[in-house]
């Protein structure tokens, strides 16, 4: 763990790699899998109104099945004719098909004791209709009359009533998965827009990370190299040398530039003063050179002066 940190600190482009590849991985992850989310509901929502619809679709043929019944019964009842009769036994055929129809689609407790209610009638309702064919055969229409004032009529349109009301609660079923669906996916979405918000604060937070960790110390820099050139002084500047990564080195060789400049600089001081001293020294041999030579040439001038004195004088004795 600790050759990784050092590795992930020895380098500044590795430490900027290393935060943008982490940022873009955590934002792909985090789009995945709200896509997934998504996509999930979408493919639920699918399944379920795929078998609300299957349901649905044997419904309405029930229902349009047994309401073609009831009017081919009451055709037979009225004209006895054999057309109505074979109607009806095909349409049985096709009702029964439909039951088990709907026993395959049936997926709550709900839609299978429905189904089972629906066979009961059917069955119930094969039996009235053979023996209404009986009774017609033998002509006894007033038996027919009687066993519907008996309540056979009542079931038939309690029954339907079930239909309809079995229709109605699929299309009610549909409308609340829809309904669920659509708050899924506005908690999704306002999910999304919450993680677009966080990628984004927390992008922001990295690139003043980044900015704090570059600027900083090349702002630094930068003003110290200012100061120098502006004054010519240096001063104890707070360098991040302890860094290991390219703005650690740059601070440290700028540091031991500066070192080694004004260690120059103070030799090249020390050169000139030692120099302006010599000069000075100099100077002062040659004045004290200039004024023994005035002095000999002063003393010169009067030796000449008295030797041509005396010669005068000689002359003047003889």
């Amino acid at each position: 763990m600790g050759k990784l940190l050092d590795f992930y600190h020895s380098s500044l482009r590795r430490r900027i790699i290393v935060l943008m590849t982490g940022f873009i991985l955590v934002f792909l992850i985090g789009a995945g899998c709200l896509y997934w989310y998504d996509h999930k509901l979408s493919v639920e929502y699918d399944e379920t109104k795929a078998k609300l619809d299957d349901r649905k679709e044997v419904a309405q043929k029930l229902d349009r099945q047994f309401n073609r019944i009831f009017f081919e019964g009451r055709g037979y009842v009225a004209f006895e004719r054999d057309e109505f009769k074979e109607d009806i036994l095909e349409l049985e055929n096709k009702i029964k098909v439909s039951i088990n129809e709907l026993r395959r689609v049936s997926t709550t407790p709900d839609d299978r004791i429905f189904a089972s209610e629906v066979e009961s009638f059917y069955d119930y309702y094969v039996r009235i209709v053979d023996e209404t064919f009986e009774l017609i055969d033998q002509g006894k229409i007033d038996e027919v009359k009687k066993n519907s004032e008996n309540g056979n009529t009542e079931r038939v349109s309690t029954f339907l009533r079930q239909l309809d009301n079995y229709n109605d609660s699929i299309q009610q079923s549909t409308d609340e998965a829809y309904g669920e669906l659509r708050s899924k996916e506005a908690t999704s979405q306002t999910v999304f827009l919450s993680f677009v918000l966080i990628m984004l604060l927390l992008l922001m937070r990295i690139m003043r990370s980044i900015a704090r960790q570059i600027g900083k110390p090349l702002e630094e820099v930068a003003t110290s190299a200012q100061h120098i050139s502006e004054t010519g002084t240096y001063q104890n500047w707070s360098f991040e040398k302890d860094r290991q990564d390219e703005i650690g080195q740059l601070s440290r060789a700028f540091e031991k530039m500066v070192f080694t400049v004004q260690d120059k600089e103070e030799h090249l001081v020390a050169q000139n003063e030692e120099l302006q001293a010599q000069q000075d020294e100099l100077e002062a041999q040659q004045e004290e050179l200039e004024r023994l030579l005035h002095l000999a040439q002063d003393r010169g001038g009067a030796a000449r002066t008295k030797e041509r004195i005396h010669q005068r004088h000689l002359k003047l004795s003889e």
